[in-house]
């Protein structure tokens, strides 16, 4: 953890601390040798990994073979993960800790959390637990060209990763994999990324635009798709190396479920209390009928 300063209001907020170290030594290991072995992979990378590489194993990582075939497959990710992100995570310092402190503000937080900045198994471009963020460098430089855009992609997902940190310290609600729940969730954790940022997210760009050109047919899909709990989650989540339709970005849950979040937001007469009905989500069901959300149909007021 980082220090304490204290806010305008008054209010002491603890620093986040980004965490370089998993990122350094992946970066150390493939400088000597590009395709390391799994028998590498993990004795200089895995055992000796922060709480931040344990925290990717399990969906990500998923193992030393399965981390050694990844980076053999994918060379140039890592390289360009090492190459252009990295030397942006070393500067991130400030920008980190700007932008935890803005969500904490929005959400009424004072608590913080560590910032793990590593490499994983190419499929994952962040997560988060209760202790901390974890952010896969080969996965977000993927789109970016220049190092401002990298510490742009890198600071969008620490500002939605920190989201997540307090919905798991808040959540009255157990996760459940139910695809309402789960579209609230990440949606609301790009809707508080985006009011910490003051713009929209690059990140979010490609599944807006995709998204207000469809909203009310993508709307009556998802409303179908609910009765069947998580039966239809890989639908709309977690999809990126999912088989989709021609031109369809990954992941319009988020999107979807960030326009239920604003939705709800905007029919709040208490902005303050709605923040934290939705960080909370005791009643995913609930939010949604208060939202008055009806696919781009109308529900604000």
């Amino acid at each position: 953890m980082g220090a304490c300063t204290l806010a305008a209001s008054g209010v002491v907020h603890a620093q986040a601390s980004v965490r370089l170290e998993d990122a350094e030594r992946f970066a150390k290991l493939f400088a000597s040798t590009p395709t390391p072995s799994a028998a590498q992979l993990d004795e200089l990378y895995l055992k000796p990994g922060s709480e931040g590489v344990a925290g990717f194993i399990k969906y990500r990582i998923k193992s030393a073979d399965n981390l050694a075939e990844r980076v053999a497959t994918l060379q140039a990710d890592y390289r360009k993960g090492i190459e252009l992100c990295l030397p942006a995570a070393r500067k991130l310092q400030p920008q980190a800790e700007q932008t935890i402190a803005k969500v904490q503000a929005l959400l009424g937080r004072t608590d913080t959390a560590p910032v793990y900045m590593l490499f994983g198994g190419g499929n994952s471009g962040g997560t988060a637990s209760s202790k901390a963020l974890m952010l896969g460098l080969e996965v977000l430089c993927r789109s970016a060209n220049t190092e401002l855009e990298a510490t742009r992609i890198i600071t969008e997902f620490v500002a939605h990763e920190v989201t997540h940190v307090y919905q798991n310290r808040s959540m009255k609600a157990s996760p459940t994999g139910d695809l309402l729940q789960a579209m609230l969730v990440e949606g609301f954790a790009d809707f508080a990324m985006t009011m910490a940022m003051g713009e929209q997210a690059a990140s979010d760009a490609e599944r807006s635009a995709y998204g207000l050109a469809r909203e009310h047919e993508l709307w009556e899909k998802a409303q179908a798709d609910f009765k069947h709990g998580d039966k239809q989650l890989r639908n709309w989540m977690y999809n990126n190396n999912t088989p989709r339709a021609a031109g369809e970005p990954a992941d319009l849950g988020y999107w979807l479920g960030k326009r239920i979040c604003e939705a709800y937001y905007a029919r709040a007469t208490d902005k303050t209390a709605a923040l934290q009905i939705l960080l909370e989500m005791a009643d995913p069901a609930q939010i949604l009928r208060d939202s008055g959300y009806q696919g781009g149909q109308g529900g604000k007021r």
